[in-house]
């Protein structure tokens, strides 16, 4: 990947496939041999794929992501790491499963298309002498690779961490949640040649709460002071890297979505388009000036079809 290819802001959602979503970001009904990612890739330059977080998946599934993709050549994945890795700490790490992974990211290298590689522990995950071991084990373990780190615990937020990061330029992952106990507060850390800033929304009552579905926990839209907020954070972190990458993970009924958009448009002062249900779904968002005029759902272009 290269600077000169690609956008100082790189911002889009967590994922791109959700039931919800249907009638709210993508047409419903779908038309037929319709491809979602092709569609999303209108609108952002940036995706994190979440799937890759449940389970290892072999190098030829990025190379249909790139295809899908082929048409936007500032598009981007930043790629979850399965979870076998960073809600376990299995010793030792599996040469296998690891091998898969880099192979995976090689291929979205070599299409340019690799943003990063992000390791999310949980909140559980916390600081100590034995995790910050395994943290180096598994940083050095993807070394060569652009890497952030996601904590969600405030134990972690220390001199000795934040080195480890710097030593191995790996990018602190910022991040906006609910202020709740050991949660850590917003922050414009920059700890790479890039940043990273994820945004979970602001949904206190759910955010613990073990009963809770994943819709249920994300489930928060941004009122326009929140978003300069983010707007405010993502604009500290690009004072200090030549690449910024903002994703929004409140996904439920395409939230995400829509604030990827005005956050978009609160940096950048437009955005290239709109989607029409997404126009229909947010008020603010189908207020949102546009490089591009809206589309009809039934002029949608040839790359969105099989």
């Amino acid at each position: 990947m290269t600077e000169e290819t690609h956008s100082l802001f790189q911002i889009g959602a967590a994922g791109w496939s959700y039931p919800d979503w249907e009638g709210v970001f993508y047409p419903s009904p779908a038309p037929r041999r319709f491809r979602p990612l092709a569609y999303y890739s209108r609108f952002f330059n940036l995706v994190e794929v979440n799937a890759t977080f449940y389970a290892v998946f072999p190098p030829s599934h990025a190379e249909k992501w790139c295809q899908e993709v082929a048409g936007r050549p500032d598009f981007t994945f930043s790629l979850k790491l399965w979870k076998g890795l960073t809600h376990e700490s299995p010793s030792p790490l599996p040469r296998v499963e690891i091998q898969s992974i880099r192979d995976t990211c090689s291929v979205l290298s070599g299409h340019g298309r690799l943003g990063a590689l992000l390791m999310q522990f949980p909140w559980s995950f916390r600081f100590s002498p034995a995790n910050i071991d395994y943290m180096k084990r598994l940083l050095d373990a993807f070394d060569g690779l652009p890497r952030a780190v996601e904590i969600r615990h405030s134990g972690w937020h220390t001199p000795a961490f934040f080195n480890v990061l710097r030593e191995r330029s790996a990018a602190f992952c910022n991040i906006d949640q609910p202020l709740l106990r050991d949660c850590p507060p917003p922050t414009s850390l920059a700890t790479a040649p890039f940043s990273y800033l994820r945004i979970h929304g602001r949904n206190a009552a759910n955010w613990f709460r073990e009963s809770a579905t994943g819709g249920e926990r994300y489930d928060y839209y941004y009122p326009p002071a929140g978003v300069e907020e983010l707007a405010r954070l993502a604009k500290a972190l690009a004072e200090q890297t030549s690449r910024v990458m903002v994703t929004t993970n409140n996904h439920y009924r395409g939230q995400a979505a829509a604030d990827a958009l005005l956050l978009r448009a609160a940096l950048e002062g437009k955005v290239d388009r709109v989607p029409p249900c997404l126009a229909r779904a947010f008020p603010d968002v189908r207020a949102l000036p546009a490089r591009h005029a809206p589309e009809p759902e039934d002029s949608l272009q040839p790359d969105m079809f099989e």
